[in-house]
């Protein structure tokens, strides 16, 4: 219990956070003449309670947002801001960061990628619990808004707000919890919006991945919904308690719109379970927009109609606000990088290669205004089809290779599948490999990019069933990005490449981008190691190591070594490592015959072991020599897991004062 004595004069000076009406004198005196001043205790501590604090909680959640922005920003660009000998000085203390903290799982299975059942082994109810420093900061944010529900209560032994007769003031309680759900809700919810941009000050900032962007955004929209929850549940049990019919209460507009809300974050969490996602994105993109509307709406109309708590629609307008800015934004970059005022119509279109079965590429025309550089590795776009059925969805994709090449867009309509093919298959020359100009070189062929696509169920689906695949008929596409912070490997002499099925997207772009620098590079030895199910995945890399093997048999310093491993279930089950004469495996090491001699492979059945491949490289290093590797994994979540795993026990047993310098970054794309 506590004790209040604030005058009129303090309690017209308390802030906005109060919520207290400007007129404060004139409705006490209206309501409680003659018990002035007790009402004015009660009014202030119903305040301090119901407003004041999860209102400063809400100021310290932004503020400490920036903080962590800050705190990221500045770590991101730590070796520009950092001179070398200090970083070389404070080598120990890196590397138990980076074992203990930035890389290490949070539990023990090792798994920060791949999501956990909660019960049994459902997917249905499995969630992502991210490394330590991800889940230290969504812990803190947890325990913050527990902390505030629970504590910080200034309860009156009397209040003439309340007519319990308890000693245990539940009223009072129940009351000002709610109010705090509510609230924390409110003050959540631009965040959450914050987090799920594309456009995202947040990821400009700090370089975060959208991987990474997306693991705060379910975090915090389920303790949001949480709280909006209890905010309901903690009124209902508030009329139960007070002997009011519940009926009665609902019957209230405002009460309907504020569990029309609820409702609305309930289908976006149902919406949003992961197997759900994976098994249909177009009913998880149908629910998310229903839900969000919903939750809007009810937010909005749950507090225009309690008239005096407009204040709270400050933070509903901010979510409103950062979710209109990111798709205006969106929306302008598509069209002003691919509408053209040309007769052919946009800037941006496409070329399906492949006859569209399972594989099959994307060549696309970038727009005139992206460089080389504007697609290093680590870029993704997103993709619209200009058509009315379409438009509002757009599918995310790798960039895999980028080049100059001759032609406009109708330059392909004459000519055969076989020419596509052969194209396809030529060792290009890589001078405009080196240009670093605009979206078209000096002479004027455009800049365009390869998507590496698998035909599933959905948009991939209806790109090879609008168009006639192999023909090379260009279609015309919405291209917005590009987005993804790059990462750039020339500073490093060994380079190991773990990548899973179309991951592989993400191999060719390193080997592109280190192909288009090979002057000032310092990368020697790359091993590419690549787990597939099936064996026409393989047509997805040859032709650009054939493409760049004009600078690798050229340098016998350089060597390039791919190992592929085959790793359908039912054939590791029945054949093991020792599989018969005519297999999927000698069928790669067939296609694997087209390669240049100087080219090193090996195909073997069964799961990669990402640790042996990573001790076989540095074991080839010359001894008292400083050397750099960097490993980069792009694929599935238990091969980016095994790989990150792999890099981090290694990091443990390594020599504190090794020279060897171990780095390693994952490029995953979840929704």
């Amino acid at each position: 219990m506590v004790s209040i004595n604030v005058t009129f004069e303090q309690a017209e000076r308390l802030g906005w956070t109060y919520g207290l009406p400007a007129n404060l004198t004139g409705v006490i005196g209206q309501y409680w003449s003659g018990q002035e001043k007790e009402a004015l205790q009660a009014y202030v501590a119903f305040c301090f309670n119901s407003d004041h604090v999860p209102n400063m909680f809400n100021m310290a959640l932004y503020a400490s947002t920036a903080v962590i922005v800050m705190i990221a920003f500045l770590a991101n660009h730590s070796q520009l801001l950092v001179p070398s000998s200090l970083r070389h000085s404070h080598r120990r203390l890196g590397r138990w960061c980076e074992r203990h903290v930035l890389l290490a799982s949070t539990v023990p299975s090792g798994a920060a990628l791949e999501p956990i059942p909660l019960a049994g082994k459902s997917k249905w109810t499995s969630v992502q619990v991210p490394t330590r420093i991800h889940t230290v900061v969504v812990t803190a944010y947890v325990v913050a808004n527990l902390a505030v529900l629970f504590g910080f209560y200034w309860i009156l032994a009397s209040s003439i707000f309340y007519t319990e007769d308890t000693k245990l003031h539940l009223h009072q309680y129940l009351r000002h919890f709610s109010d705090r759900a509510g609230i924390l809700s409110f003050g959540s919810t631009p965040l959450v919006v914050l987090l799920a941009a594309r456009n995202s000050p947040i990821s400009y900032i700090t370089g975060a991945s959208f991987a990474t962007l997306q693991i705060y955004h379910r975090w915090v929209a389920r303790v949001t919904f949480l709280t909006a929850f209890l905010h309901g549940v903690g009124y209902a049990a508030m009329v139960i308690y007070d002997g009011r019919a519940v009926k009665k209460a609902l019957t209230k507009t405002y009460w309907l719109w504020g569990y029309t809300a609820i409702f609305g974050g309930l289908v976006l969490c149902v919406g949003s379970l992961r197997r759900l996602r994976e098994l249909s994105y177009e009913v998880f993109l149908f629910l998310h927009i229903f839900g969000s509307l919903l939750w809007v709406v009810g937010c909005w109309w749950h507090v225009w109609l309690l008239r005096k708590k407009h204040l709270y629609l400050f933070y509903v307008y901010l979510a409103v606000g950062a979710w209109a800015s990111d798709r205006i934004v969106r929306r302008l970059r598509s069209y002003w990088v691919g509408w053209s005022r040309r007769e052919e119509g946009f800037n941006t279109y496409g070329t399906l290669i492949g006859d569209g079965t399972t594989y099959f590429r994307l060549k696309i025309t970038a727009p005139p205004s992206w460089t080389l550089k504007t697609l290093g590795p680590g870029s993704y776009i997103f993709i619209t089809l200009p058509k009315p059925q379409e438009i509002t969805q757009s599918h995310p994709f790798t960039v895999a290779w980028a080049e100059h090449t001759s032609g406009g867009k109708h330059a392909k309509n004459s000519e055969d599948s076989s020419d596509v093919d052969q194209e396809d298959q030529d060792a290009l020359d890589l001078t405009p490999l080196v240009r670093r100009s605009g979206s078209r070189d000096e002479s004027g062929s455009p800049l365009v990019f390869d998507l590496v696509c698998k035909a599933c169920d959905g948009f991939t689906r209806q790109i090879i069933d609008s168009i006639e695949p192999g023909d090379g008929t260009p279609f015309d596409v919405l291209i917005e990005g590009p987005y993804g912070s790059a990462s750039d490997f020339r500073g490093f002499d060994t380079i190991l490449l773990v990548a899973g099925g179309t991951g592989i997207a993400g191999t060719i772009a390193h080997i592109a981008h280190l192909t288009r620098h090979h002057p000032s590079s310092r990368v020697l030895n790359m091993k590419i190691v690549w787990a597939i199910r099936r064996v026409d995945a393989v047509e997805l890399l040859l032709p650009y190591l054939v493409k760049i093997s004009q600078i690798t048999q050229h340098n016998p310093k350089f060597t390039i070594d791919l190992q592929i491993h085959y790793t359908r279930a039912q054939f590791v089950a029945n054949y093991g490592s020792s599989p018969p004469s005519s297999t999927p495996i000698t069928e790669i090491r067939h296609r694997l015959l087209s390669l240049p001699p100087h080219y090193q492979h090996k195909v073997t059945s069964g799961r990669p072991n990402v640790r042996h491949h990573l001790e076989e490289l540095i074991d080839e290093l010359s001894e008292n020599v400083k050397h750099a590797v960097a490993v980069s994994a792009c694929g599935p979540a238990p091969l980016c897991d095994a790989s990150r795993e792999a890099v981090r026990s290694l990091l443990a047993e390594m020599d504190p004062d090794s020279d060897l310098d171990l780095e390693y970054s994952e490029e995953l794309f979840t929704w």
